[in-house]
């Protein structure tokens, strides 16, 4: 009989450290699963935000007539009517914006003066 008992003694004290091990490697396994998880909501954060940034800059670049994306003829010549540039040079400015309606591969160069000579 204790031989039996201490079979049994053995077999709690086997079961017991099982138990302890498992609640340590579940515990481990939980902290590394929190910083995997922190660390991808971090990740998350700054790819929110950075498209947030872009899409700002597109939008502003859209609203803007001087610029490519936001190109709008018209404003740009009342823009380039309203400066305090002189006469000669509004009329280079004007020709230079129709030109570039026609050869848009030029518009960013010929927009890039036209702020230059407006001052902006």
């Amino acid at each position: 009989e204790e031989t039996v008992d201490a079979i049994e003694a053995t077999t709690q004290d086997v079961a017991e450290d099982a138990a302890e091990a498992t609640d340590a490697v579940t515990e481990e396994a939980v902290d590394a699963t929190d910083v995997v998880t922190e660390e991808a909501v971090d990740a998350t954060d700054v790819v929110t935000e950075e498209a947030a940034e872009a899409t700002d800059v597109v939008t502003e670049e859209a609203a803007d007539p001087l610029s490519v994306a936001g190109f709008d003829a018209a404003k740009v010549l009342e823009m380039i009517d309203g400066s305090e540039a002189n006469t000669v040079t509004k009329m280079a400015l004007k020709a230079a914006i129709k030109k570039a309606q026609e050869n848009p591969d030029q518009l960013k160069a010929i927009l890039e003066q036209v702020k230059s000579a407006i001052g902006m």
